[in-house]
């Protein structure tokens, strides 16, 4: 909470702080079309993440099927934690399983204190 002055200087309101967002990481190609579609889907839900784009580097190829054990794009993490491509994170969104894993930490239109 940060400590907010109103008219009165001897007045003090506690406004809230913006909930801490999920670290999100996308593993993705320049030409997948999936890949942008994850990335819009997470856009509309006001996340932001990190993109790594494996097209010119086997490092982060190797890195991306260390730490998901997929071989295909997207791959999508949170917090570390592989949820699969764009299917599965589709799916997790239509299911309305997607806000509970985002809801206390990326701030949508009516969720921003």
């Amino acid at each position: 909470m940060i400590p907010v002055p109103q008219a009165d200087p001897k007045q003090v309101v506690v406004a809230p702080v913006c909930k801490i967002m999920p670290k999100i990481e996308i593993y993705t190609r320049g030409w997948c079309g999936y890949c942008r579609m994850a990335k819009s889907l997470l856009q509309s839900a006001g996340c932001q993440f990190t993109e790594y784009d494996i097209d010119a580097s086997a490092e982060l190829q190797q890195e991306m099927f260390q730490r998901t054990r997929g071989h295909t794009v997207p791959q999508v993490l949170i917090n570390d934690h592989p949820l699969g491509g764009y299917a599965d994170l589709a799916r997790l969104h239509h299911s309305g399983a997607l806000a509970p894993m985002l809801r206390d930490q990326c701030p949508g239109p009516d969720d921003r204190g």
